[in-house]
């Protein structure tokens, strides 16, 4: 079987999306059905595959029926404590993605181990943009988001699914304690972050900063509303997400800043720095995925073994399907990995093509639109 990865993901894949669509006891009744015909019929590596697409139905089905600690609290008053992630500026309000440890209702207090969104109103002489990093103890109303409404609209609810958050908290600042800081690198991080925001705003408007950001790290909340939907109408919003594009430059640079040495401490600097860039971008799905790839090739490249793009792909891919498998209902994994298997299978048909043709000008000015294409 030629790359053996890639069956195994779009097994596993498959799995995860029939759950998702179907009852699990009709996916195993139908793969087992399916299990006996090949095993009767001998078709090993048929037989493996369905087995893997009954493991992806199951493992997908196990993580669906675990609910948060909180779910049973929405519409009461509890205690939070956990250490933020991450923090956004909505405007009206902060944004906080919060890893909490415990909350207690009532006098009564229960472990939790899930994000959270925390969010923050009212007046503060904090600033929230340093809040990343630290720990904190917030007190907040419980809300549970919102599912799809109708159909083929935009579900939030399984959208935070993808971000492994479950719950929302909205709180007041007056109700906010810091008790120090947890996470030291997400601390620097924050104020790395920060520190870029304070000093662009003397620099250049608010505009172009809303822009700058969005184009950086794939932050859109700094955007103006109504810029942003003349974005969108005019079909370049793409441009403010970040994505695998985004990451190949940073590695391109820090590539030519260690004169493409291919040194073993080399190499974990520069995985390191590219991890930093990860986390300064929320590590959004098309980001990890890149980063992923770009590790896979420079360990192939120091095991001397051959990089193939479709197999490093599905590994990464499938990777991020085990931690969590709602990502493959964010929009941004699906375009993410669509683009990479499009080039990596498609691309190469397609200059084989251009290959037969006698005009080597018109061959070179194809070979460069079709990625594009």
């Amino acid at each position: 079987m030629r790359r053996p990865i890639v069956y195994i993901f779009f097994a596993f894949t498959s799995g995860i999306w029939l759950a998702f669509h179907l009852s699990i006891w009709v996916v195993i009744v139908l793969s087992l059905l399916f299990i006996v015909a090949s095993y009767i019929l001998k078709k090993r590596t048929i037989l493996f595959l369905l087995c893997l697409v009954l493991v992806g139905a199951s493992y997908f089905s196990i993580r669906d029926s675990k609910v948060s600690p909180l779910e049973p609290f929405e519409g009461e008053i509890v205690d939070i404590r956990g250490c933020v992630e991450s923090v956004q500026d909505m405007g009206r309000y902060y944004r906080l993605i919060v890893k909490s440890n415990l909350f207690s209702h009532e006098d009564i207090a229960y472990e939790v181990n899930k994000k959270i969104i925390i969010n923050l109103s009212g007046k503060t002489d904090l600033n929230p943009q340093g809040l990343a990093g630290k720990d904190i103890e917030v007190s907040g109303k419980v809300s549970l988001p919102s599912g799809q409404r109708n159909p083929g609209l935009f579900d939030y609810k399984l959208y935070l699914k993808t971000r492994n958050i479950y719950t929302i908290v909205n709180a007041y600042f007056s109700n906010l304690e810091v008790l120090g800081t947890d996470n030291r690198l997400m601390y620097y991080l924050g104020q790395l972050k920060n520190n870029f925001s304070v000093n662009l705003d003397s620099r250049i408007k608010s505009e172009s900063k809303g822009l700058l950001f969005g184009m950086l790290f794939g932050d859109k909340t700094l955007i103006d509303d109504n810029l942003y939907e003349t974005f969108q109408r005019n079909g370049t919003s793409h441009i403010l997400a970040v994505s695998g594009i985004h990451v190949g430059i940073v590695y391109l640079y820090l590539s030519k800043i260690f004169s493409n040495r291919k040194s073993v401490i080399c190499s974990v600097i520069v995985m390191g720095l590219l991890f930093i860039y990860c986390a300064l971008a929320l590590f959004s799905p098309s980001v990890i995925r890149a980063v992923t790839m770009i590790g896979l090739h420079i360990l192939a490249k120091h095991l001397h073994l051959r990089y193939d793009l479709v197999s490093s792909a599905s590994f990464s891919a499938l990777l991020m399907l085990i931690y969590n498998p709602y990502n493959l209902f964010n929009v941004g994994f699906q375009l993410s990995y669509l683009a990479v298997f499009s080039l990596g299978f498609f691309l190469p048909l397609v200059n084989s093509k251009i290959d037969k043709l006698n005009n080597n000008i018109i061959s070179k000015i194809l070979k460069i639109f079709a990625p594009v294409f």
